[in-house]
């Protein structure tokens, strides 16, 4: 979009992970971590940032490299019969350093909107008919130009998602009901520089299945 000069990107990658998975009957159901660390070069990579009049632009960095580690864990305990609990947590933390030009200011800066720290947590809960969701995610600072100076510096940002979903019959059709209260401490947020996020906010939602 807006740049008919756009190059394709080439990427070269290394990745070296270990995983642990175990399920059983007793309190911890199931349990699984799992850990990687990458390296990746990137060749002309394509990001896309917004330009004026708010229209989002592409274009190419010429030399990138990443170096990253991703983890996670889920677990599955039995915390209050028969309450059935799952619980998932994610983190990663990844350098990505525009190498394109020793002679520029932004060397080996962090690219932009790429946070060096990020993750997740969620948890469900079910029983019966019922259905209980949160989710926490967390970004870290972020630039949202490539060269890392306090003008362009942009805040970490995090936002709590809450929902309950319940299915019951009208008739002989399944009806799904489903409440969410979005961004629950009302946070002021922006994902992309000068695109607000919305603040606390209801959903009511209804599906049939025939």
């Amino acid at each position: 979009v807006g740049n008919p000069a756009l190059r394709p990107e080439y990427a070269k990658q290394y990745n070296i992970g270990t995983g642990y998975t175990k399920s059983s009957s007793g309190f911890l159901q199931f349990f699984s971590l799992q850990v990687d660390a990458y390296y990746t070069h990137v060749k002309d990579k394509i990001v896309a940032s917004p330009g004026r009049n708010f229209q989002w632009m592409m274009q190419n960095i010429g030399s990138v490299d990443i170096y990253g580690i991703d983890a996670s864990v889920q677990l599955s305990p039995v915390l209050l019969q028969p309450v059935k609990t799952d619980f998932s947590v994610k983190y990663t933390y990844q350098k990505a350093l525009d190498k394109s030009n020793p002679a520029e200011v932004n060397y080996k800066d962090q690219i932009a909107y790429i946070p060096v720290h990020s993750g997740s947590f969620i948890a469900h809960a079910s029983w019966n008919r019922w259905d209980v969701n949160y989710s926490f995610i967390y970004v870290g600072e972020r630039y949202f130009l490539n060269t890392n100076i306090p003008l362009y510096y942009m805040e970490p940002w995090y936002t709590s998602d809450a929902s309950v979903t319940t299915s019951l019959l009208f008739g002989r059709k399944l009806v799904k009901l489903t409440g969410e209260l979005n961004n629950l401490f009302n946070q002021y947020y922006d994902v992309v520089i000068n695109y607000p996020m919305p603040g606390r906010y209801y959903r009511l939602t209804a599906s049939i299945n025939f």
